[in-house]
């Protein structure tokens, strides 16, 4: 059989595209399958024997590849800013002509769906789904024909869809125009996590004439506020024409007045209800919508009093901010006079609530609170709300329309009438109806030991069930043992050991009244805060976890030799919860700019066993490095190689044997850098490492990595780019069996 001269060189050019086409992507996503985009036709044909002129003449220009990745027409730096990146005559490509250049070619075969004006339905099918910022769809304006490029003056839009999650299918109801012969249906998915966005060209055919006209469908819905009343607003946008004709919207309220247009109001004077009438025209055609609304207001409900523009009609802006001031506007309310900072950080573009979390003055429910555990929002959506359950706050839980006002966040109450507003600003806002909740009253705290002096160990019984409210007020209790440890019961006993101590109750009742009281105790008659401890590395590194400490100390001791300089330093704060694994506070107070440094951010291992520290950055000589951590006596203790830091409220030191390396006295111990390490280490020793013994091990003392130096030499260079991100030790062992022991942190 003679095969045309055309045909077989279309044949020989396919089957060299093909041998000569990268793998496919496996990074692949979604084109429209409804009406079928060009790049969804051409692969349907098969790139190497395509059925259409349009598909073969795109395969011989551009190759198979463009059609075997019909899934990733697609600009990952688009972020919505398609007109800006992608050129006029470049839509069909999204502006990658080298790749998808033969969708771009203006001819009048492209393969066709016949389509009729009206309710139609836009499918994109996604090989990866991923969450929706919104679609666009457009089609070819009445005057465009296919012997012109594709332009973006020469689209109009039909829709663009809110947010949607994730799905393997989207259907995109849409409304067909008027139109005769060929068009095109242009469409853009915008991924909300990423400024990654997809393009998709279908080719339709309305025919060559247009159909009858018919009737258009009237709908409306109407507003008149959260308890009802005789102010309503009017919505028609739901209204439609199965013709795509554009339409004209009349109002008769049913009390003698009318108005034109698709979102109206009107006041009604002296009705209970009223029958209100849509009547909407296409210009030939007419229909109506007829509903009797109620004009009566609630008596059982409370108005918001300061509603601020709630609901929104738009998605919550993104916002990323902290605030230092609360105000409960109206009554009803939580009490929040407790909350020291509100944070929240909202990326619309992403689609991410990435934090949302109060601190309090007083630990209750907790110092930090994570509001995201108990949120569930539609930020990404028109009328953004969010609904918080078991946060922990009296009055807090419930269900919240939410905006921005002036840079400050605002929670308003869609089930009470109260409004909570987060400011930056001392001055609480001014809105109309806004009442003062009740004064409340101050409860009054009792707190009793069972004894104040004993011998060590002295148990102790405390009550502080005598605790009162005048206000009837439940009451929460955080008792301050004085030894680093907390009770949250009125009846408690507590074991101390010799040593002086004030045990201090401090009370609640939720609506921001508190009260305190405190006992002395004497432990032996002794006042022996720092007791002999043995070695000053005491008894580091611990075989479990680090105990719950909350305990700010005013006195440093160095212990050792070659430890860094604290004398600026006038307070160190820690705040360590053991059972929460949260490293909430690390600071240090200091008499010189920058006055105070939080390390609560810096690689720890507080909740196992061996449990460190790094510090870096402190920008205090000395300080920087790895640190196993110990509590001692209720001081705390950060222990390197050489020297000890002691952290205590005693200005005495405590009294143990300073050398708390196990390196010998006459050998300097090694350096090792960088530490933090990414790739390698470079060891280097001041004496001779030959015949030395280096190990790398994890902290239970599993060995990671190992190293015999054969060779004379002071510097030594170990590949870690293997090692899991941790905290190793690195040691290393000489001939007489002498070791020296340094942290390394891999990153």
């Amino acid at each position: 059989m003679i095969i045309p001269f055309k045909r077989w060189l279309t044949h020989i050019l396919v089957c060299v595209t093909f041998l000569l086409a990268p793998i496919q992507s496996i990074f692949t996503h979604g084109t429209v399958t409804n009406p079928p985009s060009r790049v969804w036709i051409c692969f349907q044909e098969d790139p190497q024997s395509p059925d259409s002129p349009a598909c073969e003449a795109s395969i011989i220009g551009w190759g198979t590849q463009a059609f075997y990745d019909w899934n990733e027409v697609a600009r990952m730096d688009a972020g919505g800013r398609h007109r800006e990146i992608i050129a006029d005559g470049n839509l069909a490509s999204a502006g990658r002509p080298d790749k998808y250049g033969g969708l771009d070619q203006v001819r009048n075969d492209w393969v066709t769906t016949q389509v009729t004006p009206g309710p139609y339905t836009v499918t994109w099918t996604n090989t990866a789904p991923h969450q929706t910022l919104y679609y666009d769809v457009y089609i070819t304006k009445a005057d465009w024909t296919p012997d012109q490029p594709l332009t973006w003056d020469s689209l109009e839009l039909l829709t663009r869809t809110g947010p949607r999650p994730a799905s393997a299918t989207d259907n995109i109801d849409v409304v067909l125009p008027q139109r005769t012969g060929k068009h095109v249906i242009y469409s853009i998915w915008q991924r909300s996590l990423t400024p990654e966005a997809f393009y998709s060209t279908s080719d339709v055919d309305f025919g060559t004439t247009s159909l009858p006209n018919q009737p258009p469908v009237a709908k409306f819905i109407t507003d008149n506020g959260r308890c009802g009343g005789p102010d309503v607003t009017f919505d028609a946008s739901d209204s439609s024409d199965p013709n795509g004709d554009t339409l004209t919207y009349t109002w008769d309220f049913g009390d003698g007045t009318t108005a034109q247009g698709v979102n109206v109001s009107h006041t009604y004077a002296s009705l209970d209800s009223a029958t209100v009438t849509l009547t909407v025209s296409d210009g030939e055609f007419s229909s109506g919508s007829v509903e009797t609304i109620s004009l009566v207001v609630d008596p059982n409900c409370e108005e918001i009093p300061c509603p601020f523009d709630t609901p929104l009609q738009t998605a919550l802006p993104s916002i990323n901010a902290s605030f230092s001031n609360v105000y409960v506007l109206g009554g009803g309310g939580p009490d929040l006079s407790t909350v020291t900072d509100f944070t929240i950080n909202w990326d619309a573009i992403n689609n991410g609530l990435y934090q949302l979390s109060i601190n309090t003055n007083n630990g209750i429910p907790n110092w930090w609170n994570n509001l995201l555990e108990s949120a569930t929002y539609t930020f990404n959506a028109a009328n953004p709300e969010i609904t918080l359950t078991g946060t922990g706050f009296a009055g807090l839980d419930g269900t919240y329309a939410v905006t921005i006002d002036n840079g400050n966040f605002v929670m308003v109450s869609q089930t009470e009438g109260f409004t909570i507003y987060f400011s930056t600003s001392s001055t609480a806002p001014d809105c109309e109806g806004v009442t003062t909740p009740p004064t409340n009253s101050a409860p009054v705290a009792s707190f009793i030991a069972s004894a104040l002096t004993g011998t060590d160990p002295f148990e102790v019984s405390f009550d502080a069930s005598g605790s009162t409210d005048a206000d009837g007020d439940p009451l929460t209790f955080n008792i301050d043992y004085g030894d680093g440890t907390f009770g949250r019961e009125p009846i408690s006993t507590h074991t101390y050991s010799a040593g002086e101590y004030t045990a201090t109750l401090t009370i609640s009742d939720g609506k921001g009244g508190a009260a305190t009281a405190s006992v002395s105790l004497v432990v032996d008659g002794d006042i022996v805060v720092n007791p002999p401890s043995g070695d000053c590395a005491f008894e580091t590194p611990l075989s479990a976890p680090l105990e719950t400490i909350f305990t700010s100390f005013n006195n440093v001791h160095v212990l050792g030799t070659g430890g860094p300089n604290m004398e600026s330093v006038t307070k160190f704060t820690v705040n360590w919860d053991l059972a929460n694994n949260g490293l909430y506070q690390f600071s240090f107070d200091l008499n010189v700019a920058p006055w105070y440094i939080n390390f609560s951010e810096n690689v720890q291992s507080f909740n196992e066993a061996n449990p460190g520290i790094s510090i870096t950055g402190s920008g205090i000589t000395g300080l920087d490095g790895d640190y196993f951590a110990a509590i001692d006596n209720g001081n705390f203790v950060l222990v390197a190689d050489g020297y000890s830091i002691y952290f205590s409220n005693t200005e005495t030191a405590p009294i143990c044997d300073p050398k708390v390396s196990t390196a010998k006295d006459d050998q300097i111990s090694f350096k090792m850098f960088p530490n933090p390490a990414v790739e390698k280490i470079s060891i280097l020793n001041q004496t001779d490492l030959k015949d030395n013994l280096i190990t790398i091990s994890d902290l239970t003392g599993k060995k990671i990595k190992s190293q015999l130096v054969k060779e004379s030499t002071n510097t030594v260079t170990i590949d870690v780019s293997g090692i899991e991100t941790g905290l190793y030790l690195v040691r290393i062992l000489d001939p007489s069996g002498s070791s020296r022991t340094l942290n390394l942190l891999v990153n």
